[in-house]
């Protein structure tokens, strides 16, 4: 059986906006519950793990995931890479998802759509060891991305990547260097979808504006086309 685990990395520290995955954003719910509230529905994935540095100051998000039943895997705040990898490991997963804790809005069905891309894409033709929704090739709006690869493709990345950069990104090194027929891009049914503003949180700005999609959404349910109009709805009221 193909083990699949979804990683999401997370940590308090931030240095544009300090505890923002801790932040408040849909009633009592911070904006890592949010995430793995709507990561819950992926039927595909065998392990949810949460990989979160050392350190008191990231023991609120073990206990966040604890209540969530989801596992943890602690390592270096730096070395992302490592971390992720040794995750990885820990869970003995095949196939791993990458999504990140400042995405909030991850939608559930685009990360099924990209395990069955990516599935179909080890089958046939060339193979596949990495794909996504954002690199090479962005095909939807900042805020959604989701990152699909091997765990044979994320160990040579660890054992390969040098550069700080490298380590700290987690999957440059992979759709930089992997042949690149086997890097494939995940594009919605009707074509790339672009939105001008960003959808992920790094600013106050940005949490403000996640708020507000939610808030106009009143629900966690919601699909990404849904966020995206709602977005463009706040956008354009707040422009006129």
């Amino acid at each position: 059986m193909n083990r699949v685990a979804i990683i999401v990395q997370a940590r308090v520290g931030s240095s544009r906006l300090p505890g923002k995955v801790l932040k408040p954003l849909h009633g009592s719910m911070c904006v890592l519950d949010v995430l793995i509230t709507r990561l819950q529905s992926v039927t595909a994935i065998h392990a949810p793990v949460l990989a979160i540095p050392h350190g008191k100051t990231d023991d609120k998000l073990d206990d966040l995931a604890e209540n969530a039943s989801w596992d943890v895997w602690r390592g270096s705040e730096q070395d992302v890479l490592g971390r992720y990898y040794d995750a990885a490991r820990m869970i003995e997963a095949d196939t791993i998802v990458r999504v990140t804790s400042d995405c909030p809005l991850v939608d559930s069905n685009v990360v099924h759509y990209c395990l069955r891309e990516f599935h179909n894409g080890q089958m046939f033709g060339d193979g596949c060891d990495y794909l996504s929704n954002c690199h090479p090739t962005r095909t939807m709006p900042r805020g959604f991305e989701v990152e699909v690869f091997s765990r044979a493709a994320l160990e040579w990345a660890n054992l390969s990547a040098r550069s700080v950069s490298d380590r700290e990104h987690v999957t440059p090194w992979l759709y930089n260097n992997l042949p690149a027929s086997r890097v494939k891009t995940y594009t919605p049914p009707d074509g790339p979808v672009e939105f001008p503003h960003n959808l992920s949180i790094d600013t106050q700005e940005d949490l403000d504006r996640v708020a507000a999609v939610v808030a106009k959404l009143g629900r966690l349910d919601f699909t990404w086309r849904e966020a995206v109009a709602a977005a463009h709805e706040l956008a354009d009221k707040e422009s006129s």
